[in-house]
């Protein structure tokens, strides 16, 4: 994302509650009561989630896994898994889509882009800077 250790730290670390949004693909089907758990914060091991935004995208044909779009603003070490872990559905896939107003659109796996100097704007407001 940057070579640029002390703005990347501001951007993702939980304290700055910058929003971090994923897709998460789950085993399952979470049923309402669970996504709400998830919703209203949960406790993983690195103590009680902040509340998340969370939408059930679809669930395959079989019902072997559902995909979620979830939006967080803590981002805490493998947060996104361990809430899915929680409520008993694994998470099998999870991607990154956007941080704060950046988005990943279509960039392909394992490639990446120079960001505009819109984009730089745009973030270090993010970030106070």
């Amino acid at each position: 994302f940057t070579n640029d250790g002390n703005f990347a730290y501001r951007l993702l670390h939980p304290s700055h509650e910058i929003e971090k949004t994923y897709l998460a693909w789950v085993k399952g089907m979470p049923n309402d009561a669970a996504i709400q758990r998830l919703r209203e914060g949960i406790t993983i091991p690195s103590g009680t989630t902040a509340p998340a935004k969370v939408e059930r995208l679809k669930i395959s044909r079989d019902g072997a896994s559902t995909q979620f779009e979830v939006v967080i603003h803590e981002g805490k070490k493998r947060q996104v898994r361990l809430m899915f872990k929680a409520v008993g559905h694994p998470v099998i896939r999870l991607q990154r889509t956007r941080i704060g107003n950046l988005q990943l659109g279509n960039l392909p796996q394992g490639q990446y882009r120079l960001l505009t100097p819109r984009e730089i704007t745009a973030l270090m407001k993010l970030n106070g800077q």
